[in-house]
């Protein structure tokens, strides 16, 4: 009789552990089991913030995928579902003619940071009273101690596109300047070649930027406008991913703000300090959230 009964106590307590463990709630976020698909502009800047933005995301058990490329493949990619979130569009001038095109598959999740802008820079070196704004590099006097070719970078971005315009706008190119697309490392490494000789060099560039805070770089006067004013950095997310997020994410999403200076130096600690993304992910989300 003691035995039935003792059979009978340990059946019933594994029929309520089994109705226990099938009666529990799962999270939303388990629920969803979703890969989040990050897409990231190819520039040192915004891989700094997107891993960021990863980092955020894994902490609420997402599975992430990073894909990084230039302006004219990644802003195809998130409006075709490619990839859910892109990490960042530079709005309303930066990034005007990828908005026009593909914002009817976009939605803007967030506002990274503000006060973004492009610009052309001359190291301080260079006298102000020499130079002071673009129209001045077709002085004659400047013309002879200037660097005549123009390294660019960012394939296909908004500093390309409208540098080009610049050319042409201010007869720079028949003044016999010339300008190109190089890659980061030509790009950057000029500076480190031309500073310390204090060589006369215009660089295309914009904030935030890590080369802003490694050397003394003056903005040049542009009276046309054709950079544009400030610009707001947003996280954008495609549209179909959008609307299948839940609260919870899209207010994480829209918690993550930096300032401008915070990015440059994520960026400088990336390019100069030679942190890890992982290492600037973590220690920037632990400062975040102490600004909570």
């Amino acid at each position: 009789m003691k035995s039935y009964s003792f059979k009978r106590s340990i059946l019933l307590i594994c029929v309520l552990v089994m109705v226990t463990h099938i009666a529990k709630p799962q999270s939303t976020k388990k629920m969803e089991a979703k890969t989040i698909h990050i897409g990231v502009i190819d520039l040192s800047f915004y891989k700094v913030v997107g891993a960021l933005v990863e980092k955020f995301l894994q902490d609420e058990g997402y599975q992430t995928t990073v894909t990084y490329g230039t302006h004219a493949n990644i802003f195809p990619k998130m409006a075709s579902g490619d990839i859910d979130l892109l990490v960042a569009a530079w709005l309303p001038n930066a990034h005007e003619d990828y908005w026009t095109k593909f914002q009817n598959d976009a939605t803007i999740l967030g506002t990274l940071y503000t006060e973004a802008k492009l610009f052309w820079a001359v190291p301080d070196y260079i006298p102000i009273e020499k130079v002071e704004s673009v129209g001045d590099l077709t002085r004659a006097s400047v013309k002879q101690k200037m660097r005549m070719e123009i390294i660019n970078v960012g394939p296909g971005s908004g500093l390309e596109t409208k540098s080009l315009e610049m050319m042409d706008a201010y007869g720079l190119q028949d003044e016999g300047y010339s300008i190109r697309t190089g890659s980061a490392e030509e790009w950057s490494g000029q500076l480190q070649v031309a500073y310390p000789l204090k060589e006369w060099l215009v660089v295309p560039l914009w904030q935030p930027q890590y080369l802003n805070q490694q050397y003394k770089m003056r903005i040049l006067k542009e009276p046309k406008l054709l950079l544009g004013a400030e610009d707001t950095a947003h996280l954008i997310g495609n549209k179909t991913f959008a609307n299948g997020l839940n609260d919870e994410t899209k207010s994480l999403l829209e918690g993550i703000k930096l300032t401008i200076e915070e990015v440059s130096e994520m960026d400088y600690q990336l390019n100069i300090e030679k942190k890890s993304l992982e290492f600037i992910a973590n220690e920037w989300q632990a400062k975040l959230k102490k600004k909570e």
